[in-house]
């Protein structure tokens, strides 16, 4: 059988994508709470709309896909905090150990699932993207495709990351806990830290910022004013950071990566005992 098949095309976790959006209407406590978070991201994306509406053509698309990255950010750890470590706290996971799967099955069908709510998400933003791209005047679509896939690569990392540590954990709770911290740190405590030492120094900012998709999306709107900025580097004018271009699909390229190597990282270290949780593999006996 092909990778293709035993990841995908016949991976019996696959049913983890329908699963997902079942969470949405199911019943009980928990099929409330999650009816009454639909309810209010319902209403939330309607007021986006009416905004848009409202103030058409005064801001760039790209906002929109930077509040779409934010959304992403929170929106990851939350669905994959319980991946593993629910089913570990439900006692479930004994389950899966007589279960006609493998881990690497296991893990791509929770990472698909969780994907899945994640490009549902990027359809929802299409709409608002389309309206006001279409008001704005200064519109750069290439500008605008780049940004879309660095926020979607960034979905990936973000889930690759947080089923990592709902792997490693024995709590969702702490999964959630860390990987949130991780993004908080890394999206907000760095960056602020950094304003005060690089100053005006934008090739090192750029450098220090490889992994801040907003640092990158935010790049992109120097495209919009001049595409001069695309590939070359206008030293007269004063900018000699590195292109949006060349930034935006560098990190684009790294995020997918990170989390292809988080994925892998869970796999082989995925122990199936409820009492080791340990990060590395075990070292084969001589």
């Amino acid at each position: 059988m092909s990778l293709w098949a035993d990841l995908i095309s016949e991976n019996p976790m696959m049913i983890e994508v329908r699963r997902s959006r079942r969470r949405f209407f199911g019943g009980g406590p928990k099929g409330a709470a999650m009816i009454a978070v639909f309810v209010l991201g319902a209403i939330g994306y309607l007021g986006l709309l009416l905004l848009i509406g409202y103030a058409s053509g005064a801001f760039s698309p790209l906002v929109i896909v930077m509040l779409q990255t934010g959304i992403i950010a929170l929106a990851g750890p939350s669905l994959l905090n319980a991946a593993i470590a629910g089913e570990r706290e439900k006692r479930t996971w004994d389950l899966l150990l007589v279960a006609p799967v493998t881990r690497a099955q296991i893990l791509v069908g929770k990472f698909a699932g969780a994907m899945s709510n994640l490009l549902f998400c990027a359809v929802l933003f299409a709409l608002p993207i389309f309206i006001c791209a279409s008001g704005f005047a200064r519109t750069n679509l290439f500008a605008l495709g780049l940004a879309e896939f660095n926020s979607l690569s960034f979905g990936l990392f973000v889930c690759g990351l947080s089923l990592f540590f709902s792997a490693r954990c024995r709590r969702p709770f702490m999964a959630l806990a860390i990987s949130m911290g991780l993004l908080l740190t890394g999206l907000i405590i760095y960056p602020t830290l950094l304003g005060g030492l690089f100053g005006g120094d934008q090739l090192s900012g750029d450098v220090a910022m490889l992994l801040h998709p907003f640092h990158a999306q935010s790049k992109l709107f120097l495209l919009e004013r001049d595409l001069s900025y695309a590939y070359g580097t206008p030293w007269d004018e004063g900018y000699i950071g590195i292109s949006p271009v060349i930034f935006t699909m560098t990190q684009s390229l790294v995020f997918i990566g990170l989390a292809v190597v988080l994925l892998v990282w869970a796999e082989r270290t995925l122990n199936w005992s409820d009492r080791e949780v340990k990060f590395l593999p075990k070292a084969p006996h001589a």
